[in-house]
């Protein structure tokens, strides 16, 4: 797809987003010389433009607030560890654990295939079968939403009984209010972001040898009722 349009000239620029590790796509366009944006991150870094999340600084952070809550057995329901978001995050977690000095099976890593699909319930229910589990770290608040009919099948309470921890990319769709307090939230907006990656597409197209550029979207902690929060200050 993207040698015919780089071909054919139909394209001005391109958006790639889920990067992996040594993504093709990235090299190709490198080696085109044809401009484009990364929404994440991936190696060669320096050598284009992208906007992404701290993937690893929140969930090292989110980890940390956790277990200084008390927890000390956490299931982390993340994604496909194949793209670079998931894998950043998983890192962060390791990274929070060792800074602990906590061994690793303190945070049970669970992962969801692309595309996710129901792996919120599948997997949530999995974390469940282990009793002592008292929070649940997620990757998405999509799959955050979908684990809870797990957790009512289980007879657990959020707030009450097992803590829960989330990314929330702030989607329009995704009703979250019923869970405001309740759940402990990291936000980034994914729409804030799709208009940083437009804006420095254009910017790119219309001058193709400037300076690539390097965007953190901005994040903010929502912390649930009772959590100390003094680890994210």
């Amino acid at each position: 797809v993207y040698e015919r349009y780089v071909g054919d000239h139909s394209v001005d620029g391109f958006i790639i987003d889920s990067p992996q590790e040594n993504d093709p796509r990235i090299a190709y366009l490198l080696d085109a010389g044809k401009p484009f944006v990364v929404h994440g991150r991936s190696e060669r870094l320096d050598e284009f433009s992208w906007v992404d999340v701290d993937n690893k600084g929140n969930f090292e952070k989110l980890t940390s607030l956790l277990v200084a809550n008390g927890h000390r057995h956490i299931a982390f329901i993340n994604g496909d560890e194949r793209f670079t978001f998931a894998a950043a995050r998983h890192d962060g977690v390791l990274a929070a654990l060792d800074g602990l000095g906590l061994p690793p099976q303190t945070v049970r890593i669970y992962n969801a295939a692309h595309p996710m699909g129901d792996a919120g319930f599948q997997l949530t229910s999995q974390a469940l079968n282990d009793g002592k589990v008292t929070a649940i770290l997620y990757s998405s608040s999509l799959m955050a939403v979908e684990g809870q009919s797990a957790l009512l099948r289980a007879g657990r309470t959020p707030g009450k009984d097992i803590a829960i921890a989330t990314m929330d990319d702030m989607l329009h769709y995704l009703d979250l209010s019923p869970y405001e307090g309740l759940f402990t939230f990291v936000r980034s907006s994914l729409r804030d972001a799709g208009e940083l990656l437009v804006a420095e597409l254009i910017r790119r197209c219309e001058n193709e040898n400037s300076t690539p550029s390097k965007t953190i979207v901005p994040s903010r902690f929502v912390v649930a009722h009772g959590f100390d929060d003094a680890v994210l200050n």
